[in-house]
Formats: structure tokens, C-alpha cells, sequence
């Protein structure tokens, strides 16, 4: 049942309308401030189809309040007003039925709408835009744990933890090149040699990639040791560290001053005599001529039959030989530190017959030893 407008209501019977139904059978109950409806008029709407329902107009005297209101088909009574009495033909059950004026529809007589309570406000994420590790970066699993609650998936294998451990990943990546390019930017915070090469090069100085510092260690024994290659370990230690009584002497060490101290063009030539010279360092070339079976340092191990074993990239160091020598008259002299010198390269030099085959030796400025070191 529907209350089309204000005064005419529609009801629709469960199958075909009875006949005879008037006004006097049709009775409105209920109200609050309008009661007693009245109606007037009724007309039924019959359907030919004995599949649809037929419907009835009610018009009423007036129209009622927004209260609950009843009406009821029922038999008239020995006044000729509507009875209690279900119409004949009804069921006790269905001969009424309820409705209201204005349904659904804003009036001034209703009471204030309830607003439906909002959905409840989940928490906004926390989100660190200062971020740059991928620790700090992979919290955005925290952020989805806000934003999608309904994903509480944290297992390594999960796609959506594999995407966002990777994000991570790329994140961290990315902030790392973005510090290095600003730290490289600048002369005082550049931290490869590479980057202060270039800004060098912007005031045209030429600077080159450096070398490795490089010392020599001459080692006295009271015998004889063979030292296998790699069997042997120098330990530096940190003087800094420790108290001045307590620090080592050191032994005789060449100073850079004194390989300074040569010119440019200043030379050795190293030999050892074939008579009864004294073996000597002169300052007048910088190469050296030695024969089969000359200087012990500078020969192969067991093969005193061919040159000296004179490489490019090795060191040669000089010294007396050993062996029983007599004593110089005088005040005993401190022994000798041999004198390292590096060469180039070697190569046959050939020499008139009979002589033999000699090879030849250069050192280089630096490392040449003293003018002369006999």
C-alpha cells in the first residue's frame, strides 16, 4: 500500500478484488495528531489477466500526519459505518495493512534525520621522505600494512614483498649515485683520484695517477738461510704508538736527500773486474757491462756459465762481496748498506771476440745509489 499524494492511497489486493467494496467498507485507524480519516472515494482497477493482481483507490477526506496509520476491509456495522468485522471473503490475517503519508519524502513534522555515522579514519602513514638506505626504505611494507590491511602477507617469497624489497634495492641505488656525483662534484670532498685528476686539469695541471711507495730491506744472518719465495712476512710497526724509549732503532737507511743529491744525468757503472781491480760504483754512465760468472747478486742461482739474470722491473743491489778480506788500517768503518738500483731492461750487448757475452744494465736517477760505493 503507497500513498500516491496527500489524500489518495493505492492498495493492492493479493489476487482479485471482492465486489462490492465502498466507501463504508474501508476504515483508517491510527494517527497522533490527525484521526478519524474518512473515505470518500474508492475505485477498483480490475486486470484481465487472471496472472496480475487488482488494485484499489482509496481517496480520504484529508490528509493525516506522518504517524503510522491502518487500514482494514471490513463489513459495515447497524450504523452503516465501517465495522470491525473482516469483509467477507478476506482472511482474518491479511484484510489490513499498514502505511504512512510522505514516505521517504523531507517534512517539516519529522524529526532530524539521523546522519549514518562516517567510516572510522584509519591512521595516515608515517612516511620519512628523508629515506635514502634500503632499511629505512623497505618500511614501505609498514605503509602497506595502513594502506591495505587486508595484506598481512610478510614472507620473503610473497610477489608483494619481493616488488617492494626490490623498489628498496633500486631506491638505495640510486641515492647512493646521486651522493657520490654531488661528493665527486667538489675538490675538497672528491674521493677518488680520478675526480681530483679532472679538477686539476681545470687549472691545466697535469697530474698523474701516482705510485706505490717502495723501501728496501737489507738483513744481516750469523748463517747461511735459503728463504723460499713466500715463506717470508715483513712486519711494520707503528712507531707512532709507541713510547720513545720504547721504539726500535732503526738501521742505516738511504735518505731521498741523498738520491737527490745526484744530477739528472748522473750514472753508475756497475762491474766487476776480470783482473785485480777493486770493484767500484762510478757516476760517469748508467750502464753496466758484467760477464759470466760476475756479481753473485746479480747472477742466476748455479749458473755461473751465462749472464747475470738481469730482468726488466728488478732491483740489483751492490755491495762487497763476501769472504775473508783484510783489514783496512784505521778506525773500523760501519758496514755498508747495499745500494738498490732498478733496471729497465736488459739486453745482449755484443763485444769483440774472444771477449764473452755481456750484459747490460741501466738505472734510473732515483734510484741510483751514491756517486760512489765501493
Amino acid at each position: 500500500m503507497e500513498a500516491a499524494d496527500g489524500r489518495t492511497l493505492t492498495v493492492t489486493f493479493l489476487g482479485k478484488a471482492p465486489g462490492g467494496v465502498g466507501p463504508r467498507n474501508v476504515r483508517i485507524d491510527g494517527g497522533r495528531r490527525v484521526t478519524g480519516l474518512r473515505a470518500v472515494e474508492v475505485h477498483v482497477e480490475t486486470e484481465e489477466d487472471p496472472e496480475l493482481d487488482d488494485r484499489m483507490h482509496v481517496v480520504l477526506d484529508r490528509t493525516g500526519d506522518t504517524s503510522a496509520y491502518r487500514l482494514s476491509i471490513v463489513e459495515t456495522d447497524a450504523h452503516g459505518r465501517p465495522g470491525t468485522t473482516p469483509y467477507r471473503g478476506f482472511d482474518q490475517r491479511y484484510h489490513s495493512a499498514g502505511f504512512s503519508f510522505r514516505p521517504g519524502r523531507p517534512t517539516p513534522f519529522d524529526c532530524a534525520a539521523e546522519e549514518p555515522c562516517p567510516a572510522p579514519l584509519r591512521p595516515a602513514p608515517l612516511i620519512d621522505r628523508t629515506a635514502r638506505d634500503y632499511e629505512r626504505l623497505r618500511t614501505v611494507l609498514d605503509r602497506m600494512a595502513l594502506t591495505a590491511p587486508e595484506w598481512a602477507e610478510r614472507h620473503v617469497p610473497d610477489l608483494g614483498v619481493t616488488v617492494a624489497e626490490l623498489l628498496a634495492y633500486t631506491a638505495d641505488r640510486l641515492a647512493h649515485h646521486q651522493d657520490a656525483v654531488a661528493t665527486e662534484a667538489y675538490l675538497d670532498t672528491a674521493r677518488r683520484r680520478e675526480s681530483v685528476r679532472r679538477h686539476a686539469r681545470l687549472v691545466d695541471y697535469a697530474m698523474h695517477d701516482g705510485a706505490a711507495a717502495r723501501a728496501f730491506v737489507a738483513l744481516e744472518t750469523d748463517r747461511p738461510v735459503v728463504l723460499p719465495r713466500g715463506a717470508f712476512r715483513f712486519a711494520a710497526v707503528d712507531t707512532g704508538r709507541l713510547d720513545p724509549r720504547d721504539r726500535p732503532e732503526l738501521g742505516t737507511v738511504l735518505a731521498d736527500e741523498d738520491l737527490d743529491a745526484l744530477p739528472p744525468g748522473a750514472s753508475q757503472e756497475v762491474f766487476e773486474p776480470l783482473g785485480d781491480a777493486e770493484p767500484a760504483l762510478y757516476p760517469r754512465t748508467t750502464r753496466s757491462a758484467s760477464g759470466p760468472g760476475a756479481t753473485r747478486s746479480a747472477s742466476c742461482p748455479g749458473a755461473r756459465s751465462r749472464p747475470p739474470c738481469a730482468t726488466s722491473g728488478r732491483t740489483a743491489a751492490t755491495g762487497p762481496a763476501p769472504g775473508p778480506t783484510a783489514p783496512a788500517p784505521g778506525p773500523p768503518k760501519p758496514p755498508q748498506v747495499p745500494a738498490p738500483t732498478r733496471t729497465p731492461g736488459p739486453g745482449p750487448e755484443p763485444e769483440p771476440k774472444p771477449k764473452p757475452p755481456a750484459v747490460r744494465a741501466e738505472a734510473t736517477p732515483r734510484a741510483a745509489p751514491s756517486p760512489r760505493a765501493c
